[in-house]
């Protein structure tokens, strides 16, 4: 599943969530999921405007995963 989808569902269950008035505590594990994902998609965008604008090798970058 590609990072954007990742993220617009994400995004709907936080909103059903609050919408349900869930307790705090699922909506900010539901709350840092969404981040993680967003921080990913912000990550991975800079990683491959790198690789083509520097004419990088994949094998030469790391990607980097946020903690989940």
């Amino acid at each position: 599943m590609r990072i954007e989808d990742q993220i617009l569902i994400g995004r709907n269950i936080l909103s059903n969530a609050i919408d349900m008035n869930m307790s705090k505590e699922i909506i900010l594990k539901i709350s840092e999921k969404v981040d993680n994902y967003i921080i990913r998609y912000y990550i991975n965008d800079k990683i491959e405007r790198d690789i083509k604008k520097e004419n990088v090798y994949v094998e030469d970058w790391i990607c980097f995963e946020p903690y989940e």
